[in-house]
Order: structure tokens, then C-alpha cells, then sequence
């Protein structure tokens, strides 16, 4: 179907509006006569050239991802999926760390910026947040909810039988930007929340830190065996604490998971890209020492989150007047084991 020439005035004027220039401009590049010395020449160009194959959707200009400069295993998977996504599309995609984003726009135009850190760019330029909130609230972000996850997560040990869940998360209040509402609630709401014994007891305070990480899941298992009554399920942060966990209750007497079921909110080991990420190796071989455990842990949905957050940024590079959205995922829960060295999805299909 022909388009009319209003219609086709009103995509021409969004190329404009994009880019930053006048419709005379676009008009001018499109019949072979702009100056090659404006910077937003190839841009427009290569627009136009979009729109004459039907894909005026797509921006001219790449998309600009910027992780942290600590690239995590996170990071990783999200650009992974970001990549696929982007070939599929024809959008071409420039991934930056934090540090270098400023040199990085001075360099070259882009269409668009999806970000895993915070950032200051410029207000022109569209930004969508992933896997963290927006700092202002002004920016459209993709994210996960700590209070969702952790509740979603006991509602699903309660259907499996727990009757006494014990929490440990661990972690400060300087993580709660990659969530939604809240990302640390009080224990005893998410219990009360789930329907479970709210027994501020089974609540642990220890609160880890990189330098005492280690120490601090021993205090952790420490505390919950010095109740008087131990729970028959215990919901930490991350797979990642399980090993060293469950090593310090058979120290105990406590066998895991005859005794003690522990399950995680965030599973590290499904997160990360490759298995030769030398965290994950190390955390691989400390879960082959252990004969047998089963595990029950949230995965992030890392497609559909990068998708969303793409179709935002989009959304916001096609229409300057969007308005800021936050869209929220909940964790995909997993049941798996490891079985003499091999880790088995146990999930039902």
C-alpha cells in the first residue's frame, strides 16, 4: 500500500525531529544536495534509506549499551541477548562502559543509549534503564521487584511443603536501585505476605560485605543452628550461598537437605553466559564437592527483559513526546539438582 504525502511528510519530519534538524535539511539530503559536512548527514542518509525499504522504525544511528566497568556476569547476558536481537533488527549496537560513554558521544552519534549503570547524558538523547531502575524516574526502565520475587518465592517453597522458612538476604540497602518498589523488605512482611510463620527469629541480620563474605555465611549458618528450633526450609539471596552454607550446617550435625532445604531467590549459576567465567568455575567446583543437592532458585528472564527494553528504546527514539514507562519482571523459578558433579534441570514442563 502507497503511502500519501502527508503520511510520508510526517515520517520525513520524525527523521527530523530525531536527528535534531529541520525538514528542509531532510528534504535537502534526500534529493543529493546537504552538505556532507553536517554531522547528522550519514544519520539522516542512512535513515531515508530505511524508509525507502519499508524499516522506518529502525534508526539511522547506532544504539549505544553501556554496562559497568566491572563487567558482570549479568552485563554479559544481557549484551549477549541485546546482540541477537539487534542482528535480527538491523539496528547496529556499540557497547561502552561507563567510563568511556562520554568520549564515546563526542565521538559519534547515536540514536539511543540502553543502560545497566546510572549515566549523565544530555536530554536529547534517549536512554532506557535495564535491570535497575530509573535514578530520576524521568527515563522508561525494565526491572525485576525484590518484594515480588522473594514473595513469589516462598509462596512457591509453601506449595512444596515448607512449613518453617527461615530468610537470609545479606545484602545492604545499596542494592535496592536494581529493583522496582523495594528491593529489601522486612522478613517477617514477605512471610506474612507468603501465609508463613512470621517469627521474627527466623529473620538472620547478618549482613555481608566482599571482604567478609565468607565469614558471614558461616555467622549465618551459625545463627539459624543456635535457634531453638530450626527451620525445615531456609530462602537465601543467591544460589551463590549454598555451598558454603550447607558445608557449615554438616559442621553442624545438619544435613542438607534431609534436615534443611535451602533454596535461593537469584541463581547466579543460571545467570552467567559461559561456565569458564572464573566465578562461576569457582562456584561449579565447590557445588561438585557436594554428593547431592537439590536446588530451587529464581532465573532472570533475560530475552524478554532485553526485548522490552529495546522496543522502549524504540518507542522513545520514534516519538520524542512517549512517556517514561517501568515495566516489571518477576524471576522464572527453577528446580534443579546436582548430581555427582552435573547439574539437572528438575523444573516440570
Amino acid at each position: 500500500m502507497e503511502i500519501t504525502v502527508a503520511q510520508k511528510k510526517k515520517k520525513l519530519q520524525m527523521i527530523a525531529n530525531r536527528n535534531g534538524v529541520s525538514l528542509s535539511t531532510v528534504y535537502r539530503i534526500q534529493r543529493g544536495d546537504g552538505s556532507q559536512r553536517n554531522p547528522k548527514f550519514q544519520t539522516v542518509k542512512q535513515e531515508l534509506r530505511l524508509l525507502e525499504e519499508h524499516r522506518e522504525g529502525i534508526p539511522g544511528a547506532p544504539v549505544m549499551m553501556v554496562t559497568e566497568n566491572a563487567l558482570s556476569s549479568h552485563a554479559l547476558e544481557f549484551y549477549e541477548q541485546m546482540k541477537h536481537l539487534c542482528m535480527e533488527r538491523k539496528i547496529e549496537l556499540v557497547l561502552t562502559l561507563e567510563k568511556s560513554v562520554k568520549d564515546d558521544l563526542r565521538r559519534r552519534c547515536f540514536a539511543g543509549i540502553i543502560t545497566l549503570t546510572p549515566i549523565s547524558v544530555p536530554d536529547e538523547i534517549p536512554v532506557v534503564y535495564l535491570n535497575r531502575r530509573s535514578p530520576s524516574g524521568r527515563e522508561s526502565s525494565v526491572c525485576v521487584d525484590g518484594m515480588m520475587n522473594w514473595t513469589k518465592m516462598l509462596i512457591h517453597l509453601k506449595r512444596h511443603g515448607a512449613k518453617r522458612v527461615g530468610i537470609f538476604h545479606g545484602v545492604s540497602q545499596r542494592n535496592v536501585q536494581y529493583y522496582l518498589t523495594a528491593g529489601i523488605m522486612s522478613g517477617e512482611v514477605l512471610l506474612n505476605l507468603a501465609g508463613l510463620p512470621s517469627d521474627p527469629e527466623l529473620v538472620c541480620p547478618v549482613t555481608l560485605s566482599p571482604e567478609t563474605h565468607a565469614e558471614g555465611l558461616k555467622q549465618a549458618a551459625d545463627y539459624f543452628c543456635s535457634l531453638k528450633k530450626l527451620p525445615d526450609t531456609l530462602l537465601v539471596n543467591s544460589d551463590f550461598y549454598i555451598p558454603k552454607m550447607s558445608r557449615r550446617f554438616q559442621e553442624h550435625g545438619i544435613r542438607v537437605p534431609e534436615d534443611l532445604l535451602i533454596a535461593g531467590v537469584h541463581s547466579y549459576l543460571q545467570s552467567v553466559p559461559s561456565a569458564s567465567h572464573p566465578t562461576a568455575y569457582t562456584l561449579m567446583e565447590e557445588y561438585h564437592e557436594m554428593e547431592s543437592c537439590p536446588c530451587i532458585c529464581g532465573v532472570h528472564c533475560f530475552h524478554e527483559m532485553t526485548e522490552a527494553a529495546l522496543d522502549l528504546l524504540l518507542e522513545k527514539i520514534n516519538r520524542a513526546d512517549s512517556i517514561p514507562r517501568q515495566v516489571c519482571f518477576s524471576l522464572k523459578i527453577q528446580d534443579y539438582r546436582f548430581e555427582k558433579g552435573e547439574m539437572k534441570n528438575e523444573t516440570p514442563k
